[in-house]
């Protein structure tokens, strides 16, 4: 549900991290930058040859990653968390 929707959980997120709200606002730039990667990656390297294991690899990582949330003490860990997130669903929409 975090990753859905990231503003409401930002004070639950900034409680569990022990955070500021401007420390833990750095989610938006992590889930935006995993998400240009994804995209380039998903374009240029995926698109052309068509892997068929593209998107079910990227779903699994993807529900791994958002399982790890709850769990997850340190703003490193929710960045690359975040990060991750944002690049396998840009990974598996764009190699449709």
């Amino acid at each position: 549900m975090s990753c859905a929707f990231i503003g409401p959980c930002l004070h639950d997120l900034q409680y569990q991290t022990n955070t500021t709200l401007t420390q833990v606002s750095q989610l938006f730039v992590s889930h935006s930058f995993g998400s240009m990667v994804g995209s380039v990656v998903g374009i240029y390297v995926v698109g052309g040859t068509r892997w068929l294991s593209v998107v079910p690899v990227s779903l699994v990582i993807l529900a791994a990653s958002l399982s790890v949330i709850p769990w997850a003490r340190s703003l490193v860990m929710l960045l690359a968390t975040f990060s991750v997130q944002g690049l396998t669903s840009a990974l598996a929409a764009t190699s449709k």
